[in-house]
């Protein structure tokens, strides 16, 4: 029986537009207008920071080979301290770019070099994790407008010469990407997802209740040998389902 009163519930519930757009359209609505918000405070947030970088406030490098041709003029270009090991630029920037040896051969021949960067993560949030994307795009675009002029070419052209090798060192312990965007990110997404579900469910039962009193069909529910609780269960379990 609870069966049956489950698969009516989920049919009825397919079958109205107004509840399907408040279980499909509804939430996609939100999520884009959300998307929208967060996106644009994220931008205002980042802008300060990005002019830090650019002043060399945040990030500094470490050469590997002090010699090396590139290395030298983009670290001029760039105008970031340059230290002697990732340890101590992680004391007092928070971003730490390690130019490899062979910089110079790598560009020359056309290959994408891969640069390791320390970033210094003082708590676990995505704007911790994004100072280092500016770092490093700071860092790029300076070596593109640097290999423009070496060569004499349109900046435009230069497409992509460096690839990072990002790792956040949190409380002594180096992590990567991956494990910064679980453990900030799951979180979110698990507690968006379950406010999200728990509006949707709140709302179209509610709806559901509604036409049923409209329909006068609740009657006959309540006649027959189901409890009440099991009407809400089927109510919401199918809400669920279909969200």
């Amino acid at each position: 029986m609870r069966g049956e009163l489950l698969a009516k519930e989920v049919k009825e519930l397919l079958r109205d537009r107004y509840i399907l757009f408040n279980v499909i359209v509804l939430p996609l609505l939100i999520m884009i207008i959300l998307g929208a918000v967060s996106l644009a405070a994220m931008e205002a947030s980042t802008k300060p920071l990005s002019e830090a970088i650019e002043r060399g406030a945040l990030a500094a490098l470490i050469l590997e080979d002090p010699s090396d041709f590139y290395a030298v003029e983009l670290a001029k270009a760039l105008r970031w301290e340059v230290y002697g090991s990732v340890e101590e630029a992680l004391r007092d920037y928070r971003v730490a770019i390690v130019i490899p040896r062979g910089f110079t051969s790598n560009i020359d021949s056309g290959e994408p070099v891969v640069v390791k960067v320390y970033s210094r993560v003082e708590s676990l949030s995505l704007i911790e994790t994004t100072v280092a994307d500016l770092a490093v795009n700071t860092f790029e675009s300076t070596l593109k407008a640097l290999i423009a002029s070496m060569k004499g070419i349109n900046p435009q052209l230069v497409l992509a010469p460096v690839k990072a090798d990002n790792v956040f060192v949190y409380k002594g312990r180096e992590l990567r990407y991956a494990d910064i965007s679980y453990m900030v990110g799951f979180p979110l997404v698990a507690l968006f997802v379950a406010f999200m579900l728990g509006l949707t469910v709140a709302q179209v039962g509610a709806i559901s209740v509604a036409i049923e009193r409209e329909a006068r069909t609740a009657e006959v529910l309540l006649s027959m040998p189901i409890s009440k609780t099991d009407i809400v269960a089927a109510k919401l379990v199918a809400v669920i389902l279909i969200g």
